[in-house]
């Protein structure tokens, strides 16, 4: 008789780790001595001594057996099985705000899946992102630089591999604040150009700023809380995105105008730059008006335009609008020519002249005097009353205790 006997086989087994010392026949990887292209299958299942990663590490074979394929399991023999137990791949996930840098450190990273049970962890190192940018990036190159070390509950380093893990961080927007300042301008608006200082951007990044936001009020005051409106970001130099970064809150200094005061009275023969001489000021807002309270001084009595004033107690005052939203910067003052009037009387002579001395000036300050020459015209040689256009024909000249013909004029005065 001719004699066919069983072939002897062995089995190779293989799985990723999963803590147990389980060998199921399920796990079959491959058979070594399978004929003319047959297939079989595994069915039961044995253990291993130890769980952790190996290679052809021995399988007690348990309830193996052999299981019909293409080929039929009664014309083999299992002689052994080993089983390759391979690291278990982890995947990472993780969250930063903006930086402006692609690392991804190991302190913002965690194990998201593949852990086993109870197990744990510890990571260390850094890891590098496809783009610095907001969004979810991944991790580049199996997250090389990301470290696996022996964690708790058994959890061992060896046993796992970031290689074949899905490794992701979520990149979320660098909140920034805005402040500035600037001059009252009666309005509450905030213009986007008001705010130079944006705080909390990357390096050397630089962002601009559209739109506009409001306040609360329009008056002076530091660091004002800005409702922000239509204020937003636009990108700037230096790799500066505005979608990197969002706006959490700004502030704005609203500071006092300066104005210059402008005063004018006529020559009184003092130094007096009294507040209720105003003319102007120069830089009210939103048609508004103030006053001038106080007084200051000025050089010299005489005439002159444009003399410098110290202010002294010179001060501004509410008008239409409120004082405290401007500061008086400097005034000036105009001293005018003080008009003088005259009156005159003589004799009937049959002429129409009047002669300087026979005319009396007015409106002169305290005992300054003048001289007075010439000869005015009158319109009749009549006894009456008549006027005498700006006194034409009459000079003066300067006088006595200061007085000083260059102070006053006779033009638009009165003159009977």
């Amino acid at each position: 008789n001719f004699s066919v006997s069983r072939r002897e086989i062995n089995a190779t087994l293989s799985r990723h780790y999963d803590s147990t010392t389980n060998a199921p026949g399920s796990n079959l990887s491959s058979f070594d001595s399978l004929q003319a292209g047959e297939t079989l299958s595994l069915s039961g299942s044995g253990t291993i001594a130890s769980k952790d990663v190996g290679n052809s590490k021995s399988v007690t074979i348990g309830s193996i057996a052999l299981t019909d394929g293409t080929g039929t399991a009664s014309n083999y023999d299992l002689n052994s099985v080993v089983m390759n137990v391979t690291k278990k791949p982890l995947s990472l996930t993780g969250s930063k705000t903006y930086d402006g840098t692609t690392a991804a450190s190991a302190s913002a990273l965690s194990i998201n899946s593949g852990l086993v049970g109870s197990e744990t962890l510890v990571l260390s190192g850094s890891g590098t992102l496809n783009t610095a940018n907001v969004g979810t990036n991944s991790l580049t190159s199996n997250a090389s630089g990301v470290s696996l070390g022996d964690g708790s509950n058994g959890g061992l380093a060896a046993n796992y591999t970031l290689t074949g893990g899905t490794h992701q961080m979520t990149v979320g927007q660098r909140a920034l604040i805005l402040s500035g300042s600037r001059l009252y301008d009666s309005t509450s608006t905030v213009s986007s150009s008001d705010l130079s200082t944006i705080t909390g951007t990357v390096s050397s990044e630089t962002l601009n700023l559209t739109g506009s936001g409001t306040l609360s009020n329009a008056n002076v005051g530091s660091n004002k809380s800005i409702t922000l409106g239509s204020i937003a970001l636009a990108d700037g130099s230096n790799g500066g995105l505005a979608a990197n970064y969002s706006l959490s809150s700004g502030t704005l200094t609203v500071n006092q105008r300066p104005l210059t005061a402008t005063l004018a009275r006529q020559y009184d023969g003092t130094t007096t730059a009294a507040g209720s001489s105003l003319s102007s000021l120069s830089g009210l807002q939103g048609g508004q008006t103030l006053t001038l309270s106080g007084s200051g001084t000025i050089a010299s009595k005489d005439v002159q335009d444009s003399k410098s004033v110290t202010l002294g107690s010179l001060a501004l005052a509410d008008g239409t609008g409120a004082a405290s939203n401007y500061s008086l910067s400097s005034a000036s003052m105009n001293v005018t020519e003080r008009v003088l009037s005259s009156s005159g009387n003589k004799i009937y002579d049959a002429n129409t002249d009047g002669s300087a001395s026979n005319i009396t000036l007015s409106n002169l300050v305290g005992s300054e005097t003048l001289v007075k020459t010439g000869v005015a015209s009158i319109s009749s040689p009549n006894v009456g009353s008549y006027s005498i256009n700006n006194l034409s024909g009459i000079s003066i000249s300067d006088g006595s205790n200061g007085g000083s013909a260059s102070n006053y004029t006779l033009a638009s005065g009165t003159h009977n």
